[in-house]
C-alpha cells in the first residue's frame, strides 16, 4: 500500500472538463469509496490515478513521489472494473499469471506470486476453472488477484 494524494487534479477530454482541481489525501491503508451520479467523473478520477488518463493539470503522488506523468505500467497499481476484464481463453490461473509473464518474471517467481495471491483471495479451489464458469464475485476476486 501507499499514501495517495491528489492536488488540484484536472482532466479535460477534448474540450470537456471532466475533473476540475480535485484534491484528496489518503493515508496508507485508508479505505475510500468514490460515489456519485453517472457522468460526474468517478471513473475518470480512478483512471487518472491508475495512469490510464493523463491529467491536464495538477499532481498525483504515491508516497510523496509525483506519478502524474508516468505511464500506467510504471505506477504498479491495479484497477478492477465492474464488468469482467478476464481473458476468456485462459483459465483462472493463467489469467493471474498473465501480467507476471508480461513483466518477464521467471517461472518460479510466477508460481510463487500466483500461489500467494490465490491464498490471499481464497480462490485456490477455482484456479483451473474458466472465467465463464465463475460468479461475478469470483470474477472480481480473480481480477484483484491478477
Amino acid at each position: 500500500m501507499a499514501s495517495v494524494a491528489l492536488s488540484d487534479l484536472s482532466v479535460v477530454l477534448g474540450r470537456q472538463p471532466i475533473l476540475d482541481r480535485v484534491s484528496l489525501d489518503l493515508a496508507d491503508g485508508t479505505f475510500a469509496a468514490v460515489v456519485g451520479p453517472s457522468g460526474t467523473g468517478k471513473t475518470t478520477l480512478l483512471r487518472a490515478i491508475a495512469g490510464l488518463v493523463k491529467p491536464s493539470g495538477g499532481f498525483i503522488t504515491f508516497d510523496g513521489h509525483d506519478v502524474a506523468r508516468l505511464d500506467a505500467a510504471q505506477r504498479d497499481i491495479g484497477m478492477v472494473f465492474q464488468t469482467s476484464a478476464l481473458l476468456p481463453h485462459r483459465n483462472v490461473q493463467r489469467n493471474v499469471e498473465f501480467p507476471l509473464e508480461l513483466r518477464r518474471q521467471t517461472a518460479d517467481e510466477i508460481h510463487e506470486r500466483v500461489s500467494a495471491e490465490a491464498r490471499a483471495m481464497h480462490i485456490e479451489h477455482i484456479l483451473r476453472r474458466s472465467p465463464s464458469s465463475l460468479s461475478v464475485g469470483e470474477q472480481q476476486l480473480v481480477q484483484i488477484a491478477r
